[in-house]
């Protein structure tokens, strides 16, 4: 990195550092906490148009921190209002759904990876936060899980998506171990009778059409032939 770059990274720098305490002096909480990721959003559509590397790691540097404090609302077990629909639950889902849209912006590889990595486990967490405190909730935490990782292998096995597929099949082995190490010990009868004769038939639903389901890419020395 020449002089140039190292001066244009400085000043991105300071720029980023001086707008976000004109933010955090002007507003809080939720709002607050919502700003700042689409600040960061901004910034990665401004690296994108400029192809400027220093814009591009003062969004990452901002949104890390956003992760952070993330990380630490959803580890609070304490739903205030309604489960879902009270303002905590709707920020944070709001700002994981910014972390996804900017995995759009930005190009294939590994920083790509890693935003939709936490955009999934951002959504694993907040369906956990928020369903875990409703009455035999922690069923309702599975089947969503669930829901969640069969339509994510759908769409990877259809549009070949090997990210996807991935995601999914780790979710559903982490929906297997939640259902014999949380769900057997806290559930009622009903429901792990319910949950493992329902997963129970997915997985077989799923088994008997995955090749129908799965679109694998044309081999291209085949297309050549």
């Amino acid at each position: 990195v020449g002089n140039h770059g190292l001066r244009n990274m400085r000043e991105a720098l300071v720029s980023l550092l001086l707008l976000t305490i004109a933010f955090c002096l002007l507003l809080e909480g939720d709002v607050l906490f919502l700003t700042i990721a689409v600040e960061a959003a901004v910034l990665h559509l401004i690296s994108r148009q400029l192809d400027d590397r220093g814009t591009a790691i003062s969004g990452h540097i901002l949104f890390a921190v956003i992760t952070l404090v993330l990380v630490n609302r959803l580890g609070s077990m304490e739903v205030e209002g309604m489960p879902v629909f009270n303002p905590h639950a709707l920020s944070n889902l709001a700002v994981i759904a910014v972390g996804l849209g900017i995995s759009f912006v930005l190009r294939p590889g590994e920083e790509q990876l890693a935003y939709r990595l936490a955009a999934h486990g951002g959504l694993l967490g907040w369906s956990l936060r928020e369903l875990s405190s409703l009455e035999g909730g922690q069923g309702y935490v599975t089947i969503t899980w669930g829901v969640y990782a069969i339509i994510l292998l759908i769409v990877g096995l259809r549009r070949n998506f090997t990210q996807l597929r991935m995601a999914a099949m780790g979710t559903l082995l982490l929906v297997v171990a939640k259902l014999f190490l949380v769900d057997l010990a806290q559930l009622e009868a009903i429901w792990r009778i319910l949950l493992f004769l329902g997963f129970g038939g997915v997985f077989l639903v799923l088994g008997y059409y995955f090749q129908s389901l799965w679109k694998p890419a044309p081999d291209p020395e085949k297309a050549t032939d």
